[in-house]
């Protein structure tokens, strides 16, 4: 992964008030990006949802993100867990074709 193109994706959804779904979303950014600083790795991209939940396919950063990786902008994606990409994963991972890293489970 060390000399791939790196995303990072930050998602919350929509319970709770604007401020706390903001700071979820700096602690989610910081801890992607100190991951990537400590273990050497360049982000090339960033993508986030605000105020989607996990189940839902058609949110805005995760389309982004999707038309992104087809015009070949990164391999590999970062997430803190990954339900961040998407809740029941298993079942939809057909969907997201690229490499996804959740630096949680490590």
């Amino acid at each position: 992964m060390e000399n791939e193109k790196i995303a990072i994706y930050c998602r919350v959804d929509e319970g709770g008030s604007e401020k706390a779904k903001e700071q979820a979303m700096q602690i989610q950014r910081f801890k992607l990006k100190q991951y990537a600083e400590t273990n050497g790795l360049h982000i090339s991209c960033a993508y986030e949802d605000i105020g989607h939940p996990g189940y839902e396919i058609d949110r805005p950063g995760l389309q982004k993100l999707l038309s992104d990786y087809h015009a070949d902008k990164f391999k590999y994606v970062l997430v803190t867990n990954i339900d961040r990409i998407f809740r029941g994963l298993s079942q939809k991972k057909d969907l997201f074709p690229f490499h996804i890293k959740s630096i949680n489970s490590l």
